[in-house]
């Protein structure tokens, strides 16, 4: 990430051509093999975080990232340019990171892994804005309602009901919309709203459980160890965005 104080940034692709220009308050993931000329000022402000993605790849024939995810393969951009709101919030992520991988205790190395995909997450979410397929009606209608369901009243199988669909038609028109199936988006941002909460001192752990739908402390302490490996305890230990 680069944030301030830049003079010039290129990059090159393996195969020497080049790949465009780096600016000030963006994102970029780059693929093994690509090569970068550089130059900062004083006011230099960026981070660099070095790690292995074995399903990221750069395809010669498209010039393009891409990223397998079981059975598909998704584009998604080199650099993103991100407003102030944003570049705040990555920073303070990028700095979380460089503390939580510095430390020896494997829970905040594991913490650390965790907000490092979040960064690459960020990529994944704007490869959507340029995804050719069209959406099925019933696929963008269940992730409306998946979304609207804010505080996870509904079950799953309730909102599927609402379709006049099978349930593993709809399944299947998700998936092929999303990449994903309706539960694991579900769980996901189920796991975003609990880490949010989180953040909150304030908020007890049944409280959070309560705000998350779920039945009790116990049922998050499942789900949350599901989710990252760590317990409801440990997570809230890490969280300091």
């Amino acid at each position: 990430m680069v944030v301030s104080g830049l003079e010039k940034m290129n990059i090159s692709f393996p195969d020497g051509q080049d790949a465009g220009k780096i600016t000030e308050n963006s994102l970029f993931l780059l693929p093994k093999g690509f090569t970068i000329d550089f130059a900062f000022n004083e006011n230099r402000e960026n981070y660099v975080i070095v790690c292995q993605i074995d399903n990221l790849h750069w395809n010669p024939q498209t010039t393009s990232n891409e990223l397998f995810l079981d059975d598909f393969c998704l584009a998604i951009p080199r650099t993103i340019t991100l407003n102030e709101e944003n570049s705040a919030l990555m920073r303070k992520i990028f700095r979380q990171v460089t503390e939580l991988t510095a430390s020896a205790l494997p829970a905040d190395a594991k913490a650390g892994e965790l907000l490092a995909q979040s960064i690459l997450s960020e990529f994944v979410r704007h490869s959507s804005d340029s995804l050719p397929e069209k959406i099925h009606p019933a696929a963008s209608g269940m992730k409306q309602a998946i979304d609207g369901d804010v505080n996870f009243t509904y079950s799953l199988n309730k909102i599927m009901a609402d379709f006049p669909f099978s349930p593993v038609h709809l399944r299947r028109l998700f998936h092929q919309a999303y990449h994903t199936t309706p539960a694991e988006y579900r769980a996901r941002k189920r796991f975003s709203k609990i880490q949010e909460l989180m953040s909150d001192a304030r908020l007890s752990l049944k409280e959070i459980a309560d705000a998350a739908g779920m039945n009790n402390v116990t049922h998050l302490n499942s789900f949350v160890k599901k989710q990252c490996g760590l317990t409801p305890a440990q997570l809230r230990k890490n969280i300091k965005l």
